[in-house]
């Protein structure tokens, strides 16, 4: 089909790009962090045992202009052991997109996470990143904010929010960013 207004053609533009892979996150205050990094879509799960059962699709789920009559991809089951969710250190994960001005993203679990880094690319201008951390404490959760003046193209250590969430809002950007958070 094609789209029924500019704001959808906008929408679908916007929307139909991945931003990184699907991720598994434990939650259960006061703890927050990502159990597993899946490279597919996960269209359901179920506990089976021991195990997490965890089926999939490699086809992308987008928005109704491109769905098709028939769910295509590679569809599989895939068995987790439960112990192995929480065990060591988080699965490594890579998230890419665009921002624009103004418009939250993120809420990152940082837990288990060495070196938690985000890559801003501003080519021209300045802009502010407001970063807003928190944690799931009992029984009160706790916020933390910090911003971070940027230049031109960023590296921001994550590392020194701890096991916190951080979601973040970029504000005075030109135009739209690509930022890059890398989790390992």
């Amino acid at each position: 089909g094609s789209p029924s207004s500019a704001w959808e053609e906008s929408e679908r533009q916007h929307m139909n790009r991945l931003a990184g892979p699907t991720v598994l996150v434990y939650l259960s205050p006061p703890h927050a962090r990502i159990a597993a990094v899946l490279g597919a879509r996960v269209t359901s799960f179920e506990q089976a045992g021991s195990h997490l059962l965890v089926a999939a699709n490699t086809d992308a789920n987008y928005m109704r202009l491109d769905a098709k009559q028939l769910d295509t991809g590679f569809r599989g089951i895939v068995p987790v052991p439960l112990e192995s969710l929480l065990a060591g250190d988080p699965p490594p994960a890579r998230f890419s997109f665009e921002v624009e001005n103004g418009q939250p993203f993120g809420g990152f679990p940082l837990a288990g996470y060495r070196s938690p880094r985000m890559r801003i690319a501003l080519v021209k201008g300045s802009a502010r990143l407001r970063v807003v951390a928190y944690d799931l404490a009992m029984p009160e959760p706790w916020v933390e904010e910090d911003s971070y003046s940027l230049g031109g193209p960023e590296t921001i250590d994550l590392s020194g929010f701890g096991a916190a969430i951080v979601s973040f809002k970029l504000e005075g950007s030109p135009a739209r960013v690509r930022v890059s958070v890398d989790l390992h």
